[in-house]
């Protein structure tokens, strides 16, 4: 059972800073990275994502850059687990999210060391907040990492972006 959990988090760390890296590459906000629900997700600035100015494909390899984290890293990635951000590329006239995985991949392949360097935090912030949680009147909804904890990380990051 434990192993399930260690993997999951894993996983589930690894997507998440593949969305954050290529939200710091693309210029988008994050406000935070949250589990809600017991799901690990990073909640960006809506307004930078659907800007007019930017491109669609932008949008779209932002939303693939979880995926494209997970088959970077562990080679493979849960086909299961993005039917969200599927769903979310859907909704902005996108097609299927595979075809932006590839782009995202190229970004990533070159900020691998941020990547890392993130997913390492995101797991150590996500163990010590769900510790924390368990004395919370909802303890599978907690704030992980705010916006200047995140801001911290990719400044460190910055020479690596």
């Amino acid at each position: 059972m434990t192993n399930n959990i260690s993997q999951f988090m894993k996983r589930a760390a690894c997507h998440e800073a593949g969305h954050i890296v290529m939200a710091f590459e693309l210029a988008i906000r994050i406000k935070s990275v949250r589990v809600v629900d017991g799901v690990l997700f990073t909640d960006v600035m809506e307004d930078d994502l659907d800007s007019a100015s930017r491109p669609a494909m932008e949008r779209y390899a932002f939303l693939a850059g979880g995926i494209a984290a997970e088959k970077f890293k562990l080679g493979d990635y849960d086909r299961g687990a993005m039917g969200n951000d599927q769903e979310k590329v859907t909704q902005r006239n996108g097609a299927a999210i595979e075809i932006y995985i590839p782009d995202a991949l190229r970004i990533l392949a070159t900020k691998e060391a941020c990547l890392d360097r993130i997913r390492k935090q995101l797991t150590t912030k996500w163990i010590e907040a769900r510790a924390a949680a368990q004395f919370d009147p909802d303890p599978d909804s907690y704030l992980i990492m705010s916006t200047t904890e995140l801001d911290k990380i990719l400044r460190y990051c910055k020479a690596d972006i």
